[in-house]
């Protein structure tokens, strides 16, 4: 779903995409860590992911340029029920989630 989502939103601006990335750009995975912007840089689909309910806030130190930009875009999500906030969807992030059910 996030994928597809993710996916329509790159189609809307003809596959073009601004790439930046923060104090450390690989995990430990390898995987690199990136904020996606529109070419013009005036809107992050990071923060729309979020914010339409289609991904989750999850901050990995240090880097945290845009951190406050997130934790917006997630307390909208949640106020408005978008996405993975709706009705059926979550209730927590899935890490409040894991700390108050760790596996046995």
């Amino acid at each position: 779903m996030s994928r597809t989502y993710l996916k329509g939103l790159i189609r809307e601006i003809k596959g073009r995409v601004f790439i930046e990335t923060d104090i450390v750009p690989y995990d430990k995975y390898d995987r690199l860590l990136v904020y996606l912007w529109t070419p013009d840089r005036r809107n992050m689909l990071n923060e729309r992911m979020i914010r339409d309910g289609y991904a989750v806030l999850f901050t990995l130190q240090p880097n945290s340029r845009y951190a406050g930009r997130f934790v917006q875009a997630l307390e909208s999500a949640k106020k408005s029920g978008a996405g993975i906030w709706g009705p059926e969807g979550l209730k927590e992030l899935p890490r409040d989630y894991k700390k108050a059910h760790p596996r046995k």
